[in-house]
Order: C-alpha cells, then sequence, then structure tokens
C-alpha cells in the first residue's frame, strides 16, 4: 500500500510506502520536513481524506492520503491449554535499592529529518536530494540531476587508465624486440613512456641501451682495427673505393714498400739488394739495343727520366718525361708524389712548398747524372710537377707532345718507367676505358690500361702505337684486389693546367 501526499510548500505531489506512516520524512523537492500520516487498518479510503497534525508539520502544511487495498485480516490466534502454575515461595525481605534519576527525554524536533530506513542492494542515495536511486544511474529519477559529474567522471577514467597503464609489464616480444633489434626498442621504450607504462618503457629502454651500446662499440672496435689503406681515392663511375698505390717508389718510412711482396728485384730506392744482384742493373740500356726498337718505342725510352729524391723522410724514386728541351735545358714531367713525400703520406690533400723540398738527382738514358730543381706544381692538389735540369748530352729525345693524341678504349699502348727502381722498362697493354677521377677540388681525366704498371713507374709516360704521349702513369689498384688496373693522368689535361698556371 502507498500513502500519496502533497508538500505544503512546493505543492509536489509524494509517495512513500506503508512502512514510512507516522514518521517524518524531508520533500526531495525543497528539503522540508513532513509528517507522513498514519493509516488505520481494516480502512478502505474511497476518496482523499485530510490530515493535520498540528504536533509536527505547521498548519499551512496539509497533506492527503489514499488506501488502495486494505490489509487482509490477521487469522484469530488459537488457544492454549492452560498450564498450572507452580505456587510461589515466601517472599523474602530485601533491603531497599535507592532509585536512580531518571534524565528526561528531550524533546522531539517536529521538523527533524528521520533516519532513512536501510537502501535496497545496489541503490546510492543522490547527493542532490538525498533520495535511493539505482546505482547504474546517470541522473536521479527524483530532482533530475546528475548523480556525477561528467567532468569528474571523465578525469576519474583518465586516472584509471594510466594507473592502468603505469602497472603494464613487458611481455616476451618485448624482451625479443629489445635484445635483437635494439633502436626499434629504444623507440618502442620512449612510446611506451610518454603512455605511462613506466614499468615496461624502464625494462625495454635498459634493455635496448645495452645491446645499443655493445652493437656499437663493436662498430668501432672493427673499425679501428685495421689501419685505412694509404691510398683510397674511388673512382668516378665506381661506386665501391679501391684501394690505389702511389707508383713513386718510396722507400724509408714509406708505408707502400713494407706492403709489397718480398722478390729478387732491388730496393724501391734503386741500390742493390742483399741477394747480391749487380747495381748495374739499374743502368739504361746500351746504344745498340735503343737502336735495334721501332722509332715510336725508342723516342719514348730516351725521353724517360729516372728521378731520386733523398730527404730526412726517406728516398723515393720515380719516373718522368722530357717534354721540352732549350739549349742544355729540359723540362721533365713527373707526378707531384714523386718529389714531395708529404703529398704521397696524406693521400693527395696536402704537400710541402717547393722551397721547402729537396731537388732530386736525375739521371738520363745515356747514363749522366744531374741535379734538378723543382719548378711548378699543379694547383688544386693535382699530382703533377715540373722539373727542370741541364743536360748537354745529345743522346737524349724529347717526347712525341701532341696536343690532343689519340686514344680509344681496346687501343694498343705502351708505358715506360722505372719500376721498382730498375730503370727504362717498357711494358705493353690496351686502353681499358677512358675514366675521370673524382677529388677534394675537381675531376680529372683519367686513362685506364692493363699494361703492367709498378711502383715507381709514377711520372712515366703512357703512349699509343704510333708513339704520342697520352698520359703520365699515376696509381694503381691494390694487386690484392685486381690486377692490371693501372691509371695515366691525360696529356691534354697537364697541357691544359700548365698553360693557365705557368710557373712563376
Amino acid at each position: 500500500m502507498t500513502i500519496r501526499m502533497t508538500c505544503g510548500k512546493c505543492q509536489a505531489t509524494l509517495k512513500a510506502p506503508e512502512k514510512f506512516a507516522g514518521q517524518s520524512v524531508k520533500c526531495p523537492k525543497c528539503g522540508v520536513a513532513i509528517k507522513v500520516p498514519a493509516i488505520e487498518p481494516q480502512v478502505i479510503a474511497a476518496k482523499p481524506v485530510e490530515v493535520a497534525d498540528p504536533l509536527v508539520l505547521p498548519e499551512r502544511f496539509t497533506a492527503q492520503a489514499y488506501e488502495a487495498i486494505p490489509a487482509p485480516p490477521a487469522p484469530a490466534p488459537i488457544p492454549a491449554a492452560p498450564t498450572p502454575i507452580p505456587a510461589a515461595p515466601a517472599p523474602v525481605a530485601a533491603a531497599p535499592i535507592p532509585a536512580a534519576p531518571v534524565a528526561a527525554a528531550p524533546a522531539a524536533d517536529p521538523f527533524a529529518a528521520a533516519t532513512m530506513p536501510t537502501m535496497p542492494a545496489g541503490s546510492i542515495l543522490c547527493p542532490h536530494c538525498e533520495s535511493p536511486v539505482s546505482a547504474t544511474a546517470k541522473k536521479c529519477r527524483h530532482c533530475g540531476e546528475f548523480i556525477v559529474d561528467p567532468k569528474l567522471a571523465k578525469k576519474n577514467k583518465a586516472a584509471a587508465a594510466r594507473k592502468e597503464a603505469s602497472e603494464q609489464s613487458a611481455g616476451p616480444v618485448d624482451y625479443a624486440i629489445s635484445f635483437l633489434l635494439p633502436p626499434v626498442g629504444l623507440g618502442l621504450g620512449i612510446v611506451a613512456f610518454t603512455r605511462g607504462a613506466a614499468t615496461k618503457a624502464f625494462v625495454m629502454l635498459g634493455i635496448s641501451g645495452v645491446m645499443t651500446v655493445v652493437l656499437m662499440g663493436g662498430v668501432i672496435f672493427q673499425a679501428f682495427r685495421y689501419p685505412k689503406p694509404k691510398w683510397d681515392r674511388p673512382l668516378a663511375d665506381n661506386a665501391n673505393p679501391v684501394v690505389e698505390y702511389d707508383l713513386g717508389g718510396s722507400g724509408g718510412e714509406d708505408e707502400s714498400a713494407a706492403e709489397e711482396p718480398e722478390t729478387d728485384s732491388p730496393p724501391s730506392g734503386g741500390m742493390a739488394s742483399s741477394g747480391g744482384q749487380e747495381p748495374s742493373i739499374i743502368q739504361p740500356p746500351s746504344e745498340e739495343d735503343l737502336a735495334r726498337q721501332p722509332e715510336a718505342i725508342q723516342r719514348g725510352m730516351r725521353a724517360n727520366v729516372r728521378l731520386v729524391v733523398t730527404s730526412p723522410a726517406g728516398s723515393s724514386v720515380g719516373s718522368g718525361v722530357i717534354i721540352e728541351r732549350r739549349a742544355d735545358m729540359v723540362f721533365i714531367i713527373t707526378n707531384r708524389h714523386v718529389v714531395d713525400p708529404l703529398f704521397a703520406r696524406s693521400r693527395g690533400q696536402s704537400g710541402l712548398q717547393i722551397s721547402q723540398l729537396t731537388n732530386p738527382e736525375i739521371m738520363f738514358v745515356t747514363g749522366d747524372e744531374e741535379p734538378g730543381k723543382i719548378l711548378w706544381f699543379a694547383p688544386d692538389n693535382v699530382d703533377l710537377a715540373v722539373v727542370r735540369a741541364f743536360c748537354p748530352n745529345e743522346g737524349i729525345e724529347v717526347a712525341d707532345c701532341a696536343e690532343d693524341p689519340a686514344v680509344t678504349i681496346g687501343e694498343s699502348v705502351f708505358a715506360v718507367g722505372n719500376p721498382h727502381g730498375i730503370g727504362w722498362s717498357l711494358t705493353k697493354g690496351t686502353v681499358s676505358g677512358l675514366r675521370t677521377q673524382d677529388t677534394a677540388t675537381g675531376k680529372v681525366p683519367v686513362v685506364q690500361t692493363d699494361a703492367q704498371i709498378n711502383p715507381g713507374n709514377s711520372g712515366g709516360g703512357l703512349y699509343n702505337a704510333e708513339g704520342q704521349l697520352v698520359g703520365i702513369n699515376d696509381f694503381i689498384i691494390d694487386p690484392s684486389i685486381a690486377r692490371g688496373m693501372g691509371f695515366a693522368i691525360r696529356y691534354p689535361f697537364f697541357r691544359e693546367l700548365y698553360e693557365k698556371n705557368p710557373p712563376q
């Protein structure tokens, strides 16, 4: 049975269960205390009845009570058989006990809210009207207000998500990625840290960091384990770097001499080796031998000279080509690394000034030796130089220096020089390619040939079948990597540099 009432202040129609009859409750709208009228049993209310209780509510408040269905009558009790009562013993006189004072009960506050009974399971009190509502409800069905503020709910949800993420730990996949792919593990660890998964992030960052340090240490160790080759100039048409060796045959502390295999030939310095070879092995050919050679070969052999440079850094031997003669003076072209040891050791990046160098000793095809003087270095660290020397002998010749000598791929060529100090050696081959060498300051055109050349051939001439000077032998590929790959700077390129930058 439900009791319906009307609040006398806000005129709200209220409902209360029968168990609240005779108790004081608060109006959920205005919060004023209301006395729920008592319902007499066995009375069926067909019409609303005005009920007023001046002892609880003021006269301005009224309420209407309705009774839906009367409660069924209780069954009549069954009388029990009378039980005989035993005779009571004689009373014993006892000392009188003084009565304790009884405190007067406080007057009941008619407007005080009565304590609500126990709420049903799964219900909470609305924070606004204190009415029982479902725990899953978003709004109170009595007052219409939100049970929980949406902003607060969103904030609590975000906090719960962060807490759950922070407690997330690394799994087997995370461990595998951190061990096998340290860079990927570092990235995933940073992402996990930004998302709040601190435990997972620290594990992945720690493992990946250690593995990255180990790998980088191994790479650095391998990089510095072996010394860098002396020459490492890549060719323009080859993306892979190749190891190149100058052909100057440097002695003393020169590293290229230590890298060459031991042979029975004289050392690159030009002196006889300990094997007992005669010094005459480095002497020029006889006049009779030269006279029997074709004109092109004979002219190239007579234009070849042998240069020996002695300095505090060591001695070196190389070749040169006579390109001009003025009375008793001849002008010889060679490589700069033949006469400048620092230029050779710095891989063509730097060198000494002409005034700081020792002048080389020149040996001609006639066997005469004269001191030379360095006149000119090519600009932009191009590996070319010009040396001047006195030569009164008439047995020498000037090389056939055409302005634009013919050279094509597959054409026969021959090289003249002093390999390992052995003078006036000739080897034949073909033109393997016409290429461009990239340097720090520009491009240098070179001729690739398979004619056999060795350290000591630097500065010697490369000639075509007609005997025209087509290039100055400059470097070869490391024989342990490839064989028959020599390169010569093209002679027209030297003429262009010499005419634009003549010696001072």
